[in-house]
Order: C-alpha cells, then structure tokens, then sequence
C-alpha cells in the first residue's frame, strides 16, 4: 500500500512540473455563425481554448504564442492568435435536425511563418461521455482526420447538447 501511495505521490509531482502552458489573456472570440444555422438549433453557449505546439532546437514539442489559426465549419468560422478562447452556441441534440443536430466537425488551421499544422475536431455531448476532452490528432502538410465516437443510447443521447473539446492541441510542423 504504501508503494502505490508513493507512486501515485511521484506521478503527481511530475504532473505538476509538465504543467507549462502559456497564459491565456485577451477576451474570448466568439465564432461567427453561418446564417444557415437555424436559431431554434442552438442553446447556451461554450468556450474551446486553442493551443499551438512547435518543436524546439532539442527536438522537444513545446508551446508556441502568436500563431494566428483560422477555425472552419460549415456552421461556424473564426480566426485566433494562439493562445485563445474561442465561444460559439451549443447544438441541441435532437431526431428532428438532421444527423440528430450534430454539427459538422470544426477544421483547425494553424500557419506560423513556413510551419502549419490542421487539427479535425469532432462534436461531443455536453456534459455526456467522452465530453469537454480533446479527441483529434494534429497533422502538417497532408491532412490526417482522426475521429472519436461518443457511445450513447436513446434516452441519455438526446439529453445533451452537442458542443466541442475543452481544449484543441495543433502542432505546427
């Protein structure tokens, strides 16, 4: 017992020194919406922080400020210098909207100088499993999509709206 407490002690302490994100400053942008959206679709609101990543002399990936990235969707559009919040409306979720009000998966584009990076980020139930976690890969020159699917049922799956990651990582290669 006392071995795993000790463990568990030293992998919190390693945790804490990782922690080495920039901060934050700025108000959030908030996302313009298409006016195709139908208003009677969206409820509340969310934020999602956009974070770049570059690797540094010694090869290690570390954070990168003042990359400017454009996000894309058929829904939504915006452009931030990282690192920034973003806000945009939740989608219900429902069987009336087509593909049960699930907003297209939101393209993150990010170009520092002759580097790049796009991340794919895919919808996820507000407050549902898997939510508010980041679930896509970032990828440089050809484009990568990876994609996560949230298992949810009748009853529970209709209850959440439909939001995007806590936070979105994109690496600029």
């Amino acid at each position: 017992m006392k071995r795993v407490l000790f463990c568990a002690s030293a992998l919190v302490a390693i945790a804490a020194c990782a922690g080495t994100s920039l901060p934050v400053s700025g108000t959030p942008v908030a996302m313009i919406q298409s006016r195709a959206v139908d208003s009677g679709q969206t409820i509340g609101g969310s934020t999602t922080l956009i974070r770049t990543f570059a690797a540094d002399a010694a090869g290690d990936v570390v954070e990168v400020s003042g990359v400017t990235c454009r996000l894309r969707s058929d829904q939504f559009t915006a452009q931030v210098i990282t690192p920034q919040f973003v806000t945009y409306p939740n989608f219900l979720q429902a069987s009336r909207f087509a593909n049960r009000g699930r907003p297209d998966p939101l393209v993150v584009t990010c170009r520092n100088g002759d580097k790049a990076g796009t991340q794919v980020v895919t919808a996820v139930t507000q407050g549902g499993p898997g939510s508010r976690t980041t679930n896509s890969t970032s990828t440089s020159g050809t484009t990568t999509v990876s994609t996560a699917f949230v298992p949810l049922t009748g009853n529970i799956a209709s209850s959440y709206p439909w939001t995007f990651p806590a936070e979105v990582r994109v690496t600029v290669e």
